[in-house]
């Protein structure tokens, strides 16, 4: 996998706080507390997803050379159907393998999904207390949210993959006034 861009990150993360004014990303009390969340969680996942990285390394030394049997990109503009495509694609499971959200963004490596597979049994064997917590939360993060459904167990575009070397559009989300990549200005 590349290498994260921690540069871009500082960068984007300094015009967030400091470069807001006069923007309509201005610093509220709600975007102070998005702002605040995302300096202190972010880099806490990014450390968490690396250190999986180097240990699939060390557990998994052969997945660089999974056979990967024809695989399908969908590539197209916002708005455009990507979205319909993919979800009628991911219908059949037999054929097309697609992530579910939470293996894009908190679990990219092999070693985090196993570790998170072994707790989610230990949870439903306790009653589920954490499905159930986290499912509170995606309820009330859902609310607002003017885009597809999203959820940790629903399928995701592989585009939150490069959240992790800050990359992509995601950053746009969080950072209205983005640096966007050179990518997203063709």
């Amino acid at each position: 996998m590349t290498k994260p861009r921690i540069a871009d990150y500082v960068a984007q993360l300094y015009r967030g706080w400091f470069r807001a004014g006069g923007t309509h990303g201005r610093l509220t009390p709600k975007r102070i507390g998005v702002l605040l969340a995302f300096s202190v969680l972010y880099p806490l996942i990014e450390a968490l997803n690396w250190l999986g990285f180097a240990l699939d390394n060390v557990l998994f030394p052969n997945w660089r050379h999974a056979d990967l049997h024809a695989p399908v990109f969908i590539i197209g503009n916002p708005r455009s159907g990507t979205t319909f495509l993919h979800r009628l694609l991911m219908r059949d499971s037999d054929t097309f393998y697609v992530m579910e959200t939470w293996e894009t963004l908190l679990a990219p490596s092999v070693t985090q999904r196993v570790v998170l597979k072994s707790l989610a049994r230990c949870d439903r064997a306790l009653g589920h207390p954490i499905a159930r917590l986290l499912a509170t939360v995606e309820r009330s993060l859902q609310r607002g949210i003017p885009m597809h459904g999203i959820g940790l167990r629903k399928p995701e575009e592989d585009e939150g993959m490069l959240a992790h070397i800050w990359a992509g559009l995601m950053p746009w989300g969080f950072f209205p006034e983005a640096k966007l990549p050179a990518a997203a200005r063709f």
